[in-house]
């Protein structure tokens, strides 16, 4: 049987030392917040075909709702469909732009995927998370440790925003009071910019709200990776932002258009044309889960419950915990708007993977989330997290893997198989 992983032959504290060497791990506090589970294997990556034509299939029909999206307010009629998209859009523009405000339809350059993987080895997408940046400082983490161990990433997401980004000016990450969490991740995606040769500062909401010259630039416009969609702290903050970006005064790497990151519009992503069932089939809730509308026909009877509006694993309610359910289910009957979706859950098979126990090597089974960065052309960057539990995320109890191509050798091997 073919291994989904392989071991790079590190020790546990080699690991440890690249971790605490770039930063992530540089003081106890923050390896304590960020503790993990230490393992010497990488993802061996057998899937690239489909994950390509999955991801360019998806980062099309992101491109598709907002064009759709745009050119609704300007309609003198509008039907009930699209009067619902429109609302589902402005509930969830989080004081950012609304649809149509801005005149040209981009949607940021590379858009954050998430990726299960059933039993019969098919990965499909369970959230297309367009306004989110924070875990490609934990990719590039994780992409630097396979190149410490002399492996070359499928996928080096610094090296892509390197190009993307350029080296003729600095780029600023604001990093909201709510996302300080990730600071030390974002650190570690500017140090490993900064050796390309591109120049990236952080800048903390509170220290802008304090000094707002932080958020001048002197020779031009103020570049910035985006306008995080948390800033509740300090509103002046994002009130300032948005309006110099209306006025040209700020350059964003993501158009301010955070609406395209709600889960409500998974059911539009999942019709759109070459996505093919990559989506689970996916309806708004609006009442009992037998009257509500699913963008193909469910395989299966297990649903999840998703809040449009939550990141991550928040704001999850699985069948199993049949009083939330139930009480979700009758609240999204009387709401105008719906605010969370159904999702047919995929079943998942855990894989066993290398993890240290202190400094021993042992074989734990764990399911896996792929995350994936979508571009126009393909893939910019990509990571897997693992758990022993179904519901995926960062945690005490996870691994981050990076994701590698198989080495010659077993490629030569399963083609003479």
């Amino acid at each position: 049987m073919t291994s989904h992983t392989l071991d790079l032959g590190f020790t546990a504290r080699q690991v440890e030392d690249c971790l605490t060497s770039i930063g992530y791990w540089g003081t106890a506090a923050r390896r304590e917040h960020h503790a993990c589970v230490l393992t010497p294997s990488a993802y061996v990556l057998r899937e690239e075909r489909q994950l390509i034509e999955q991801s360019t299939a998806l980062y099309a029909a992101v491109g598709k709702l907002e064009t759709t999206l745009a050119a609704l307010p300007r309609l003198r009629r509008i039907d009930h469909r699209q009067s619902q998209l429109l609302r589902l859009a402005r509930s969830a523009s989080h004081g950012l732009l609304q649809p149509g405000e801005d005149r040209a339809t981009d949607i940021p350059p590379i858009v954050k995927l998430d990726m299960v993987r059933d039993a019969a080895g098919n990965w499909h997408a369970v959230e297309v998370d367009t306004y989110n940046l924070r875990p490609l400082g934990v990719i590039a983490l994780v992409d630097a440790i396979a190149k410490y161990g002399l492996h070359e990433p499928a996928y080096c997401v610094v090296s892509h925003l390197a190009a993307t980004l350029g080296n003729d000016r600095q780029w600023t990450i604001v990093v909201s009071e709510k996302e300080r969490c990730y600071r030390a991740a974002y650190e570690t995606l500017a140090s490993l910019l900064a050796k390309m040769g591109t120049s990236v500062r952080l800048l903390g909401e509170e220290e802008a709200a304090h000094n707002p010259s932080l958020l001048k630039c002197r020779d031009g416009p103020l570049h910035l990776l985006a306008i995080p969609e948390s800033l509740d702290r300090h509103p002046g903050v994002r009130e300032h932002l948005l309006a110099e970006y209306r006025a040209r005064s700020v350059r964003t790497l993501y158009p301010p258009k955070a609406y395209l990151g709600s889960k409500a519009f998974l059911p539009f992503l999942a019709s759109q044309e070459r996505v093919n069932g990559s989506i689970p089939a996916t309806a708004l809730l609006t009442g009992n889960i037998a009257d509500c509308t699913f963008s193909r026909p469910r395989t299966g009877e297990r649903i999840i419950l998703k809040s449009a509006h939550s990141s991550g694993s928040k704001g999850i309610v699985r069948q199993s915990n049949e009083p939330s359910f139930q009480k979700t289910v009758a609240e999204e009957g009387r709401a105008r708007t719906p605010l969370w979706v159904a999702q047919q859950e995929v079943s998942q098979e855990p894989i066993p993977v290398v993890v240290f126990a202190g400094n021993k090597r042992v074989v734990r089974s764990y399911y896996l989330r792929l995350t994936v960065y979508a571009t126009q052309g393909g893939i910019a960057g990509m990571k897997m997290t693992g758990r022993p539990e179904e519901i995926v995320h960062g945690a005490p109890d996870a691994i981050q893997l990076p994701i590698i191509r198989a080495p010659r050798w077993q490629q030569y091997l399963s083609s003479m198989c």
